[in-house]
């Protein structure tokens, strides 16, 4: 459950913080933000954990740089608010696993 709100609570923030920074719309930062506080747990989602340790495809360096070209491709619309919210749980849980 920790980990759960960790991913909600980062996703979250970081989704404010980079709409505020890509976008100049209110309603763009917010849907940006809220993209990426939806897809917090779609990792954990599309591939469910066999075991504490378990990481897969969905979980590696490469679902992470398939998301970040995903996102720089699409980082002129809130949508890529996914792809971001994506990366950003790959990476804490990158962080979290060292």
């Amino acid at each position: 459950m920790p980990r759960k709100t960790a991913h909600r609570i980062f996703n979250l923030l970081i989704g404010l913080f980079s709409g505020a920074v890509l976008y100049n719309q209110l309603t763009y930062i917010l849907t940006f933000a809220v993209l990426c506080l939806a897809s917090a747990r779609l990792p954990d989602i599309i591939e469910k954990p066999k075991n504490k340790y378990h990481r897969g495809i969905f979980h590696s360096y490469f679902a992470l740089a398939a998301s970040f070209l995903a996102f720089a491709f699409f980082s002129f619309t809130p949508l890529s608010g996914i792809f971001y919210g994506y990366c950003c749980h790959v990476l804490l849980d990158k962080a979290r696993s060292y």
